[in-house]
């Protein structure tokens, strides 16, 4: 499993493509109707799918809460795990400052949701 920094001082592990965690985000993923990498090709496919479900649920997969700054660190920080790159892979950084800067409606959109 490759190391990252800690978000909340508890996830530090962004365990490795192939891990069965993955599988577990690939079935909640479907569950929620989670349309993968959003607008972009789905390189990173399980990231993406991780971050819709942190987006639609505001939850870590564990049921602990996240927020939006929390989902979209991980989901750049998985990247960057998974990639030949590791921190300095271009499309972590681009990927994480559009849904940082661009996602807004999307995070509340969920939250609103959440309160009906």
């Amino acid at each position: 499993m490759a190391s990252v920094p800690p978000l909340d001082g508890k996830r530090r592990i962004v365990p490795p493509d192939g891990d069965p965690y993955w599988q577990l985000v690939i079935e909640e993923a479907a569950r929620l109707k989670s349309d993968g990498c959003t607008f972009v090709p789905d390189f990173y496919g399980g990231a993406c799918l991780e971050h819709d479900i942190h987006y639609r649920t505001h939850k870590w997969l564990d049921g602990e809460p996240i927020t939006k700054a929390e989902a979209d660190t991980r989901f750049r920080l998985v990247m960057q795990a998974w990639s030949k790159l590791g921190k300095y892979d271009p499309m972590s950084w681009w990927r994480w400052l559009a849904v940082k800067l661009c996602a807004h409606k999307a995070w509340n959109k969920h939250v609103m949701s959440d309160l009906t």
